[in-house]
């Protein structure tokens, strides 16, 4: 299964980012809103978009609660990361199928529209702190539920944290760098 997340905060976006998302049947995406935002909750339902709630109010400090919400409804496969504000770039799939029977977890290079040229980002050896972003990479469940999220409060990188921490936590052998684009970054901005 690829779960797929969007931690909704955005309104208008979600029905560009869910029709980028390929109708398989192993696809899961998971929606998560604050249940004070009505505009989106109204949103999903207009679009008979599934999605589950917090109670928590949208802050930035709800991203990790979202998260945390998310992974609850994981029970088997990765973990993919699409933000309300990108679209789901078409090599996640194939990525995911070319790897998920050998690893558990799956870099790759982020396309980034700077500037008006394409950029791509990705260290060669091994992911670096700010320098990646937490779209960047398919985690396995069992390896994404081990690692806490910390809070954006705390760094704005706490995406990149978390991808690294899950990268330490993985066997050598299971994970790979590759050099194909895994990611859009912040398309729909």
């Amino acid at each position: 299964m690829l779960n797929l997340f969007t931690p909704l905060f955005r309104k208008g976006n979600i029905k560009t980012v869910s029709d980028s998302i390929p109708k398989e049947k192993d696809i899961n995406h998971i929606i998560v809103i604050s249940k004070e935002r009505k505009d989106l909750i109204d949103e999903c339902k207009e679009l008979k978009l599934k999605y589950h709630l917090i109670d928590n109010p949208d802050s930035i400090e709800s991203v990790v609660i979202k998260l945390n919400k998310g992974l609850e409804l994981m029970t088997s496969g990765f973990f993919y990361g699409l933000d309300d504000d990108t679209t789901l770039h078409e090599n996640v799939y194939k990525l995911y199928t070319q790897y998920k029977n050998t690893h558990k977890m799956i870099i790759g290079k982020q396309v980034h529209i700077h500037r008006g040229k394409v950029e791509t980002r990705l260290n060669e050896t091994i992911p670096e702190c700010c320098k990646i972003d937490g779209a960047q990479a398919l985690i396995h469940i069992s390896l994404a539920k081990q690692v806490k999220i910390k809070s954006f409060n705390e760094s704005v990188c706490a995406d990149g944290l978390f991808l690294l921490d899950c990268w330490t936590l993985c066997k050598e052998n299971q994970r790979i760098l590759t050099r194909e684009v895994i990611s859009n970054y912040n398309f729909l901005r």
